[in-house]
């Protein structure tokens, strides 16, 4: 699948006023899953936010197999939601992961903060630590709720992952069908904020 400059695919909330009271409909669910590849272009839109003046953001679910079966999101995407409201969520189930920080960082931009479960059937993943060298910081996963899943093989942690919360402290699950590493100076963070 091939997100080409210009496309847009929204299932983004939506409000509406009567009277003096508002009513808000919650983001949509897309999903995408290809034998192959998904690639999103540069000036392509996925949109599953809560609307500007509130309501709860929506799921986004891509899949994709084969014998690469890469994702590469360059591409805008969006899952905000205004303060006191739920962000959005993503269920990724990938053939592989191998650019898992680029995944990471576009997820924590679009605002995916209510949970993440993300599945990778072949390699290891990595959420990556900083490295000193190249003055690259860590890589730090931004969610109420985490679970990741490595079919056939490991997870390694060097950086963050955090599912603190104000309304309490949230989940992290990590499985895996060879080791869990966990390196000096990781963190999982689970706290209660307020």
């Amino acid at each position: 699948i091939v997100l080409r400059d210009g496309s847009t695919i929204s299932a983004a909330g939506a409000a509406r006023t009567f009277g003096d009271t508002s009513a808000y409909a919650r983001g949509g669910t897309i999903t995408l899953g290809t034998a192959g590849d998904l690639v999103a272009k540069a000036g392509s839109l996925v949109d599953v936010s809560g609307a500007a003046a509130g309501g709860d953001a929506g799921l986004l679910a891509i899949s994709t197999s084969g014998a690469s079966g890469l994702l590469n999101l360059d591409g805008t995407i969006s899952a905000s939601a205004q303060t006191g409201f739920r962000q959005g969520s993503a269920l990724l189930d990938l053939a592989a992961a191998a650019n898992f920080s680029a995944i990471n960082a576009k997820l924590n931009q679009a605002g995916f903060g209510e949970s993440r479960d993300i599945r990778v059937r072949i390699g290891d993943l990595t959420i990556a630590g900083e490295n000193p060298l190249t003055q690259r910081p860590g890589d730090v996963v931004m969610a109420n709720h985490f679970k990741l899943s490595a079919d056939r093989g490991s997870i390694n942690i060097g950086g963050t992952i955090d599912a603190s919360g104000s309304s309490g402290g949230g989940s992290i699950e990590l499985d895996a069908m060879n080791d869990v590493n966990l390196a000096g100076g990781s963190f999982l963070l689970a706290r209660g904020t307020s």
